[in-house]
């Protein structure tokens, strides 16, 4: 029995299969490779794989000192240093200044034996490290700048050396273009060839106790250590660097497919109850002749399951192969990445679930079956015209927009069906491709996204007070502001903190901070505007009690001072770990300070090109459209999030018309006797046309308005709580070609499903 109502519905099973296998797809790979992914780099940088704390500190007694002291404590199991030099040098490629906002050169004379990952990627045959005049490169820099073994990269500068890239390799120190701080390995020799900049030494270091002890131990060592370091990281940043991004995509695509699924159960619901109304006399036949309601709705039941556990399944195990796809494009620049058992399992236990969820609502759904009784189906139709005249909400309706309208209304059931789909197919649309256009656009909102102005140029290169009064004075310089973007301090938490932690805080320090053309990301108070004001990062005040208007005092290189906080911020950098403060807050706290940039607003108008010419050959500086020490986060979070978002932004539209596709051709074949009726009327195919294609398009309409109402009320808030930043930017142009496409194809769809009106006629509908 329950076969033939499967073969004589094959159309209808076939596409909920397909909605189905669409979303335990999609479920099962965002699972897999959110799951997996955290876990291979939770292993990755395990104790027993990776140090605890990394210090870059000046070379001579600096260095010594740090040394005497890691080598005196008792929690530490092993120092690992390398050599090392920070340059003022350009690095130039293909006549291109591809120069990291940070970036140091490190003496490699075997990868295998630092403590921390190290992995080849090309280049690297039975080498231990870099010859003479090579330089090896984090594949995550290369890739960004275009850069393959073979090519040379000049130092252009103090040392104006090229150096032959050799090898290109996948290293723990450097797992993605947001961490961004960059690793490049010389020989020892090419090393101690290079000129300028200042020697240091690089430490790894090995705790017993957690990461944060290690962090507390170099915060308390005296002020003549901690002036001298240059960076410091621990392993919780690295790690959380290259998981954050893997996780919000992981959440959002496992929402995404929750909320496929939940729609797909709701359109399944509604089939069962349409079919139990068509069948409502048959199934009064089944229980006169003998059947139970059980028996009965095991007919329907063992369609769905049947269906069901095909479709789950098949999505399920499609879900392994594009995880695991996912997986390893994410982890590429740390490599090694694989599935483990633990991808089966949670394949099954996904389809499991889902299927579970499917088999309790199908179930739920004919529990109306126990109502049912044969005099009431046999009775059934008898009286049913007068009422349904009277549900017509425009009477006497002769037009088919007006006949359309009375149709939604007289079907409220079907038109609320119809209209959540839409809205929910719309509005996850409408979120994904303003991500999309908000990652496209990260660098006209920089100061939202990192902390830096928003500019038409970024102007560096060696920046004197000289330079800065000429660029302002240039005739085509409307506004601009000149600062640090990121200096790594050596910043020491005080007791009346609040509870707030600043060690391993960036400082970001302009000249003006309150200027609007190119700051507008304070979330609460104000920028700091006078000597002792600073403003702090949401994520560095995350857990504490501390709020506006509060002193703080903190240790910033060797100056101990108490600071008023007047704002609040959120941004993306360094974990959003940083603090705002002027450019003579940051002189008096006796860090070397020199303006690294300039942001630049040009006058309408202005030759670009004649701009960026005077900066290079009259002041000998580097105009840029995008910020250096921003441009390979941007890169990073683009070449991650992109790719992702246009791939469910597909999948979304494919789900809407499948299930558009479904619902029109379940009424188009529940119609026909009515559309004979029509044609017995004198009604045309054309004029039944227009009806089913208005009344497509006032669902569609209403859709689109509350998908639109929900996504600029709701995407917003969404979007805060995933990235931590409020700043999802929409395009009008994008979002009216989304809805329009999507509007297109459904109104193909409905005109699609009117050309069979030509073959119905009353007399075989009245024979049937």
């Amino acid at each position: 029995m329950w076969i033939h109502k499967l073969r004589k519905k094959k159309l209808q099973f076939t596409l909920i299969g397909i909605i189905l296998f669409f979303a335990s797809a999609i479920f099962s790979a965002c699972l897999i490779f959110t799951v997996e992914t955290s876990n291979y780099a939770a292993d990755y940088y395990s104790k027993k794989n990776s140090p605890d704390l990394f210090v870059n500190v000046s070379r001579g007694a600096p260095a010594e000192r740090l040394l005497a002291q890691a080598g005196n404590n008792k929690d530490f199991t092993r120092v690992a240093t390398l050599d090392g030099r920070i340059v003022a040098d350009k690095l130039m490629f293909g006549g291109r200044d591809i120069t990291p906002g940070l970036f140091s050169f490190y003496a490699l004379p075997d990868y295998r034996a630092v403590s921390w990952k190290i992995t080849p990627q090309t280049g690297i045959q039975n080498k231990t490290g870099p010859a003479p005049g090579e330089i090896w490169l984090p594949g995550v820099f290369a890739d960004q700048k275009g850069i393959r073994t073979g090519d040379k990269i000049t130092l252009q500068g103090t040392s104006n050396r090229t150096l032959t890239v050799s090898g290109l390799i996948n290293d723990a120190t450097c797992p993605s273009g947001m961490f961004g701080i960059y690793p490049f390995y010389v020989s020892e020799s090419t090393l101690s060839s290079l000129k300028g900049g200042e020697s240091t030494v690089f430490l790894a270091i090995n705790s017993k106790k957690d990461y944060s002890d290690a962090e507390t131990w170099l915060h308390n060592l005296p002020s003549s250590i901690t002036s001298a370091l240059f960076t410091s990281f621990n392993v919780s940043q690295l790690l959380l660097s290259f998981t954050m991004l893997t996780l919000i995509l992981g959440s959002i695509g496992m929402l995404s497919a929750i909320l496929i699924f939940v729609v797909s159960i709701v359109i399944i619901r509604f089939l069962i109850k349409n079919n139990l109304i068509k069948e409502y006399r048959s199934i009064g036949i089944y229980k006169a002749m003998g059947f139970t309601d059980r028996q009965i709705a095991g007919f329907y039941l063992k369609c769905y399951a049947l269906v069901g556990a095909v479709g789950i399944t098949l999505g399920s195990a499609v879900g392994l192969p594009v995880g695991y796809a996912v997986g390893t494009t994410i982890t590429r620049y740390i490599g090694g990445f694989r599935l483990s058992f633990t991808s089966v399992l949670l394949a099954l236990g996904g389809a499991a679930a889902l299927f579970m969820l499917l088999l309790l609502s199908v179930w739920q759904a004919h529990r109306r079956i126990r109502r049912i009784t044969p005099v009431q189906a046999l009775q059934i139709g008898i009286s049913s015209s007068p009422k349904k005249l009277r549900r017509s909400l425009i009477p006497h309706a002769f037009s088919p927009l007006a006949t359309a309208i009375n149709d939604v209304w007289k079907h409220r059931s079907f038109s609320v069906m119809f209209v959540v789909i839409l809205t929910v197919s719309f509005y996850l649309s409408t979120f994904f491709i303003s991500i999309n256009y908000t990652v496209d656009h990260i660098a006209e909102n920089t100061d939202v996204w990192f902390g830096t102005p928003r500019a038409d140029y970024y102007v560096s290169g060696g920046l004197t007070p000289e330079k800065i009064a000429a660029v302002q004075n240039d005739p085509a310089v409307l506004n601009s502001v000149y600062g640090s973007p990121f200096i790594l301090a050596s910043i020491k938490t005080e007791k009346n903190s609040y509870g707030a932690n600043f060690n391993n805080s960036s400082v970001i320090s302009w000249n003006d901070l309150s200027d609007r053309d190119f700051f507008n990301a304070i979330k609460i108070g104000r920028p700091p505007k006078y000597v002792n004001e600073i403003a702090v990062s949401s994520g560095t005040v995350k857990g504490s009690s501390i709020g506006i208007g509060d002193y703080i005092t903190l240790t910033i290189g060797n100056s101990k001072k108490s600071y008023l906080v007047t704002g609040i911020y959120d941004n993306m950098v360094h974990t959003s770990k940083t603090i705002e403060m002027t450019d003579q807050s940051l002189k008096e706290t006796g860090l070397p300070y020199r303006p690294a940039s300039m942001a630049v607003k040009l006058k309408s108008g202005t030759d670009r090109a004649a701009f960026v010419a005077r900066m290079k050959h009259d002041l000998g500086l580097t105009a840029d459209r995008m910020q250096k020490d921003v441009e390979e986060p941007i890169t990073a979070v683009e070449e991650i999030m992109n790719p992702v978002t246009v791939m469910l932004v597909t999948v979304f539209i494919t789900f809407s018309l499948l299930n558009i596709f479904n619902l029109l051709m379940t009424t188009q074949l529940d119609d026909r006797r009515k559309f004979g009726i029509l044609k017995a009327m004198g009604f045309t195919n054309t004029y039944i046309s227009l009806q089913n294609l208005f009344k497509t398009l006032l669902l569609s309409l209403l859709g689109a308005a509350l998908a639109v109402t929900l996504h600029l009320t709701l995407s917003p808030f969404i979007f805060y709580s995933m990235m931590g930043i409020p700043g999802l930017v929409n395009s009008p142009q994008e979002l009216t070609i989304l809805i329009g496409s999507i509007f297109a194809g459904i109104l193909a769809l409905t005109l699609l499903f009117c050309i069979p009106l030509r073959k119905i006629s009353p007399v075989e509908l009245m024979e049937e």
